[in-house]
C-alpha cells in the first residue's frame, strides 16, 4: 500500500468492478433470462475478475500517477491494464466451456470478458481523466476566482519547453493554467503535446494572447540569441503580457527545471548573442595540475576566471588582490563549490614589490591572469598619477616577476579604452600591452594580452547604475544620445579570455569579437521597459554631455591595425606593432613623476610613450 497514491481510485475501482460484470451480464442476454445466469459460476467469474485485475492496474502504476494533467502516456497504460485480464478472462471462460475444468465459465456466456473489458476501460478511463477534463473542477474554479492562476503561454515546443510543463503538473504549488505552445516550426502546429495545443508562431503572439486572455509568456528555449529575446520582449509588451525565462541551459539538460527558478527577462537577454563555442580540451590541457595566480581575483572579471579556472582542475588557485572583502565573497564561494581545490586568498597590493616577490617565491607560479586594474575612466583623469602607479606601475611588477619566476604563461586584461585612447585610463592599458608583449619577446613564452570592450553587469559599470536611477525614481543620466559601447557578458568575456590564453604565442594582442556597438540609450530604454515602467513617462531620460576623457564611440582596432583572424571565430589577433627601444627608461620615468604627483608632466610623457593618445578629444 505504501506506493498506492490515490486511494480513492482504489476503492472506487472495487466497487465498479464488482459491478461491472452484472451490468456486462445484463447487456449480454435477454432481461427476462437475467436471473438465471446468475449462478454460483457467474458469482466465481466476478471474484476472478476482482483478483486478477486489481493485481494488473497496480503493476501498470494505475494507483501511483497524478491523473491531474494524465496524457496519452497514461491512456496507454489503461489500456494494457485491462487488455491483459480481458485476455486471462476470456481463456479461462473457453477452457472451461470446452474442457469443464474451471469452475470459472460454464454457465457464463462466452462474450462477457469482451463486454466486461469494454465497459471496465470506459469507467477506468472515465474516473482517471475526469479531472483533467472536467471544466467545472471546483479547486481549479475556486482559484481562478481569487486570480491565483495564470493563463501562460510556453514559446517553444521543443525538449525544454516539454520539460517545462511537466515540471509545472507535478509541482503541487502550481499557479499556470498553460493554455498552448507556440513555436515557428510550422510542422509542430495543431500538434497536442501532453494536451497542449501548438497554437501558432512566436509572431502572433499579440493576437493569440488577445484571443485566449493570456497573462504571461514563459521563453522556453535551450538557446536564444539576444535579437530573438529582444523580439518576443517586444511583442509581449504589445500584448501588455508579462514575459520569464528558463534558467540555465545545464539545469534544463539536467532536468531540473521548476517553476521557482523562472526569472524576469533582463537585460543580459536582450543583448546574448549565440553561445561561444570553445575549445575546452585546449583550455584544461593549459590549466590542469597548474599553480595559477588571479590578480585582482575580488572584481568582476577576476572573480568569474576563477570560477571559470576552478572547474578545470588546476593543482592551486591563489586569489589575489586588494579588496579583503571581495577576496572573501569570491574565496568562500569557491571553496564551497570546489571543496577538494587548493586555494590560498592573497591580500595584497601589486604595487608592492618586495610582497610579490615573497608570494612568486613561495608559491612559484605557473600561470597567471593579471586582471588587476583601475578601469573607472572620469575617476583615472582625476587621479592621474594613481591610474599609472597602479596600471603601469603595478602591471610591470607582476610581469616582470613573472618574467624572473619562470611563469610558463602570462595573461593580462586589457579594454578597447587602449585603442586611440583619449583618457589617462585607455593609455595606461594600452602601455601595459606594451609591458605584457615587451615581455613576450623576451622570455618566448606566451604572455599576450586580451582586449574587450565594456561587460555587462561588472562592478562600476552603467547598468548597475541605470538600475539604481530607476530604483530611485530616475532620471536616467545619460551622456549622450549617440554614444555607443561594445557589450559582451562577464562569463563569454571570462571564457574567451582563457581561451586567447590557450592559443596565445609570445607578444600577442588578442581583440575579442564584441558584435555591434550598443546605443546607450537603447539600453536605458529597454531597462526602463523591463522595470515595468514607461521611458519618458515614469522615468525620465536626461542627457549630460561627455565626461573628461570620454569617446563618442569606442573602437576594438587602432587604425595601422587590421584584425587577423584565428583558429577561434570570435578572437582576433591585432598585428604586432614595432616596440620602443628606450621603453624601460620611459616607464622608469613615468612612474617616477607619478610618484611625484607632477600631473603635467604624466600627461606629457604618456603622450610620449603611446602618440596615438589625444588627450583633447
Amino acid at each position: 500500500m505504501k506506493h498506492i497514491r490515490n486511494r480513492f481510485f482504489l476503492i472506487s475501482d472495487i466497487i465498479f468492478l464488482i459491478a461491472i460484470p452484472f451490468v456486462a451480464l445484463f447487456l449480454r442476454v435477454n432481461p427476462a433470462d437475467y436471473k438465471t445466469f446468475m449462478t454460483q459460476d457467474f458469482m466465481i467469474f466476478v471474484i476472478i475478475a476482482l483478483l486478477i485485475k486489481l493485481p494488473v492496474f497496480y503493476a501498470f502504476k494505475l494507483y501511483a500517477r497524478y491523473w491531474r494533467y494524465a496524457s496519452i502516456e497514461e491512456m496507454i497504460s489503461i489500456v494494457w491494464a485491462v487488455a491483459i485480464p480481458a485476455i486471462i478472462l476470456t481463456g479461462l471462460v473457453g477452457l472451461d466451456k470446452v474442457f469443464a475444468i474451471f469452475p470459472v465459465g460454464y454457465g457464463v456466456p462466452r462474450s462477457l470478458p469482451i463486454l466486461d473489458a469494454i465497459l471496465t476501460f470506459i469507467v477506468i478511463a472515465g474516473t482517471r481523466f475526469s479531472p483533467r477534463l472536467a471544466p467545472w473542477n471546483f479547486k481549479r474554479t475556486i482559484q481562478h476566482i481569487h486570480h491565483d492562476r495564470k493563463r501562460v503561454l510556453i514559446l517553444g515546443a521543443g525538449g525544454a519547453g516539454v520539460i517545462l510543463l511537466r515540471s509545472m503538473r507535478s509541482d503541487p504549488g502550481n499557479r499556470y493554467d498553460v493554455v498552448g505552445f507556440l513555436d515557428d516550426d510550422t510542422a509542430k502546429h495543431n500538434l497536442s503535446i501532453s494536451g497542449v495545443l501548438v497554437l501558432g508562431t512566436i509572431s502572433e503572439l499579440p493576437q493569440v494572447a488577445e484571443e485566449y486572455d493570456i497573462d504571461e509568456a514563459i521563453i522556453a528555449f535551450s538557446q536564444v540569441s539576444g535579437q530573438k529575446s529582444k523580439e518576443i520582449f517586444e511583442l509581449c509588451e504589445r500584448a501588455d503580457v508579462t514575459v520569464k525565462v528558463l534558467p540555465n541551459l545545464s539545469d534544463i539538460i539536467g532536468g531540473q527545471v521548476n517553476i521557482s527558478k523562472l526569472r524576469e527577462i533582463n537585460l543580459e537577454d536582450l543583448l546574448r548573442r549565440n553561445p561561444v563555442k570553445l575549445n575546452y580540451d585546449a583550455v584544461v590541457k593549459m590549466l590542469s595540475g597548474k599553480t595559477v595566480m588571479v590578480t585582482g581575483a575580488g572584481g568582476s572579471i577576476g572573480s568569474e576566471i576563477c570560477r571559470q579556472i576552478a572547474g578545470c582542475g588546476p593543482e592551486k588557485l591563489l586569489l589575489l588582490g586588494h579588496g579583503e572583502n571581495s577576496l572573501f565573497s569570491i574565496s568562500n564561494e569557491l571553496i564551497r563549490k570546489n571543496p577538494y581545490l587548493k586555494i590560498e586568498i592573497l591580500v595584497v597590493d601589486i604595487r608592492d614589490r618586495k610582497r610579490m616577490e615573497n608570494i612568486y617565491r613561495r608559491f612559484n607560479p605557473e600561470i597567471v591572469f593579471h586582471a588587476a586594474a583601475h578601469k573607472h575612466v572620469p575617476m583615472m583623469e582625476m587621479n592621474v598619477e594613481e591610474a599609472v602607479t597602479n596600471n603601469v606601475m603595478g602591471t610591470r611588477t607582476v610581469v616582470e616577476l613573472a618574467e624572473k619566476y619562470g611563469v610558463e604563461r602570462f595573461v593580462t586584461i586589457s579594454s578597447d579604452k587602449a585603442v586611440n585612447p583619449t583618457n589617462v585610463m585607455g593609455t595606461t592599458k594600452r602601455i601595459t600591452e606594451l609591458i605584457v608583449r615587451a615581455a613576450g619577446f623576451r622570455t618566448e613564452k606566451p604572455f599576450v594580452s586580451v582586449r574587450f570592450g565594456n561587460v555587462l553587469g561588472s562592478r562600476g559599470s552603467v547598468v548597475p547604475l541605470f538600475k539604481k536611477q530607476i530604483d530611485e525614481g530616475g532620471p536616467i543620466t545619460v551622456t549622450h544620445a549617440e554614444m555607443t559601447r561594445f557589450f559582451m557578458t562577464i562569463p563569454e568575456a571570462t571564457q574567451l579570455v582563457l581561451q586567447a590564453g590557450a592559443m596565445g604565442t609570445p607578444g600577442d594582442v588578442f581583440v575579442l569579437d564584441m558584435g555591434e556597438p550598443v546605443k546607450i540609450v537603447d539600453m536605458a530604454n529597454d531597462l526602463i521597459k523591463l522595470s515595468g515602467f514607461k521611458p519618458g513617462v515614469d522615468i525620465p531620460i536626461k542627457f549630460t554631455g561627455l565626461r573628461p576623457g570620454e569617446k563618442m564611440h569606442e573602437e576594438l582596432f587602432g587604425g595601422q591595425e587590421d584584425p587577423v583572424k584565428t583558429e577561434h571565430a570570435k578572437i582576433f589577433r591585432a598585428p604586432n606593432q614595432e616596440l620602443l627601444e628606450n621603453l624601460d627608461s620611459l616607464l622608469d620615468e613615468l612612474i617616477g613623476l607619478a610618484k611625484e604627483g607632477d600631473k603635467a608632466k604624466v600627461l606629457t610623457l604618456l603622450q610620449k610613450i603611446v602618440p596615438e593618445f589625444n588627450h583633447s578629444r
